[in-house]
């Protein structure tokens, strides 16, 4: 049971890191686009903070809400197939206990 736990905590541990680089290397390129366009002078009105909307938010909110019910619809195929399968099994089970019974 420990190991497992320490298992999961390690899994949550490296996706939070890898969370993290991500949203460092998403910052650093928006900033580079800025920078490449120009927006990110004195004059313009673009940085980080104002390129990213809420649209652009809720956006990736809602793709990230696609992506986590279309693995969550795979996931609930796999344990129903999973289910029938074990049905399956118990229930010849139960035939060979009945016909050893005879």
């Amino acid at each position: 049971m420990a190991y497992n736990l320490y298992q999961v905590q390690m899994a949550q541990a490296w996706k939070e890191r890898v969370d993290k680089e991500n949203a460092m290397a998403e910052k650093a390129q928006l900033e580079s686009a800025l920078a490449r366009t120009g927006m990110d002078q004195a004059g313009g009105t673009g940085s980080v903070a104002s390129y990213r909307t809420a649209g652009t938010r809720s956006t990736k909110k809602s793709y990230n809400t696609n992506v986590l019910r279309g693995r969550l619809d795979e996931l609930e195929a796999a344990l129903h197939e999973e289910r029938a399968l074990r049905e399956k099994v118990e229930k010849d089970l139960s035939d060979l206990k009945q016909n050893r019974d005879r």
